[in-house]
C-alpha cells in the first residue's frame, strides 16, 4: 500500500508542477496590491487599493477602506515591499513626494503614472484618495516582491 501512496503523491506534485509553470508571475502592480491588503485588509473593512503608480522601485498607491483613504509611497528592496510614508493630497505634488522620499528624478515620472493611474477613477475615489491629512513616516513593513 505504502509505494502506491508514493506514486500518487508523484503523481499530485507533478500535476500542480505543470499548472504553475502555466501561470504568469504577478505583476509590480499586484504585488503592491497584495502587499497592502496582506497588511491592512480585514473581513469587516476591506481594502480597496484603486490605483497603483509605478516608477523605478517605488510605488504611489491609492487606498480606501472603510469611508476613507488616502495615498502611500512605497518603495521596494531585495526582500519586498516597504511603506516610506502615507499621505493624501500631499503625494499628488511634486513638494510632496520629495519631501516624502521620492528621489528627485523620479518625481516627474511619477506624477505622470499617477496621473495615468488615477485618470479613470470617479470624483468620489479621488476625493476619498485626497482624504488623508498630513504625511505620516510609516514602520518598516515588509513583504516579498511579486514581480
Amino acid at each position: 500500500m505504502r509505494p502506491f501512496a508514493f506514486v500518487r503523491l508523484l503523481l499530485v506534485a507533478l500535476a500542480l508542477s505543470a499548472c504553475m509553470r502555466g501561470t504568469a508571475p504577478a505583476s509590480a502592480e499586484q504585488g503592491v496590491r497584495a502587499f497592502m491588503a496582506g497588511v491592512f485588509d480585514r473581513p469587516e473593512a476591506r481594502l480597496r487599493v484603486p490605483s497603483v503608480a509605478l516608477v523605478g522601485d517605488y510605488a504611489v498607491a491609492g487606498w480606501i477602506q472603510s469611508g476613507h483613504g488616502g495615498r502611500t509611497l512605497l518603495k521596494r528592496s531585495a526582500e519586498g515591499w516597504e511603506f516610506v510614508v502615507c499621505g493624501g493630497a500631499d503625494l499628488r505634488t511634486s513638494a510632496g513626494l520629495r519631501e516624502a522620499g521620492l528621489p528627485a528624478e523620479l518625481v516627474e515620472p511619477a506624477l505622470a503614472r499617477l496621473a495615468e493611474a488615477e485618470a479613470g477613477l470617479s470624483k468620489v475615489d479621488l476625493g476619498l484618495l485626497g482624504d488623508f491629512k498630513g504625511v505620516m513616516k510609516m514602520q518598516v513593513v515588509g513583504h516579498p516582491a511579486r514581480k
